[in-house]
């Protein structure tokens, strides 16, 4: 199973995702908040820092597919991606660093096609995957001249639905406070005109993030 989470940089993402059930996890993080995790228990977490996309050359785009490939082979329950946006700038900064191509439209395209190609294969591992993702946020106004902000996954509009139409949960990280003052963080999977999120495993509004993969709801 595949899921995707996201929210603005800080707002949880890292901590909340390495909360998934399991005996062995793993984090595969790119943008420097495993840190965060000093300040928590995860005795079943291995944490892997992402220092490269590209390998060798500019045509050589697979090391951190090879990366993800081989470790879903290492027994884990779950892997967390952390996380899709910035891979996405890393990769595009990588191929430019190495050369890249005349027409860097080509760059971009050859990116878009290998996020795709991960999150596709990603649904074929023999683990559970988690991606993160920073959101993004877009003024819009309805039929009848209503404002809103629609909240969603910072991604290229190529690959949005790729990549989210893949996942069979999207959801966007918030927070609230219990009557004694305790925050408890959840994700919401209800799809509306304000978030993009979804649930086709067990149709929730909301979910706790250790409950992501198992039936039961916030």
């Amino acid at each position: 199973m595949v899921g995707l989470i996201y929210c603005r940089s800080g707002g949880g993402k890292t901590v909340c995702s390495t909360l998934v059930k399991g005996k062995k996890n793993l984090l595969l993080c790119s943008d420097n908040s495993e840190v965060v995790l000093n300040n928590f228990d995860r005795p079943n977490l291995t944490v892997h820092k992402i220092t490269h996309c590209v390998k060798d050359n500019a045509s050589d785009e697979t090391a951190f597919m090879r990366l993800a490939e081989n470790a879903a082979e290492q027994g884990y329950d779950n892997m967390i991606i952390d996380n899709l946006s910035d891979l996405f700038d890393m990769w595009i900064l990588e191929l430019e660093e190495k050369g890249g191509s005349k027409d860097k439209r080509q760059d971009y395209q050859l990116v878009y096609n290998q996020l795709k190609r991960l999150v596709r294969k990603a649904t074929m591992f023999k683990c559970n995957v988690i991606f993160t993702a920073w959101q993004e946020t877009r003024q819009l106004v309805t039929p009848d001249g209503t404002p809103y902000v629609n909240t969603m996954p910072k991604l290229p509009e190529k690959i949005l639905d790729n990549v989210c139409g893949l996942c069979n949960v999207v959801g966007y990280v918030t927070h609230s406070a219990d009557k004694q003052g305790n925050m408890r963080w959840w994700y919401v999977t209800k799809p509306t005109k304000e978030f993009y999120a979804k649930d086709q495993l067990f149709n929730r509004e909301a979910v706790y993030p250790e409950m992501i993969f198992e039936r039961g709801v916030k």
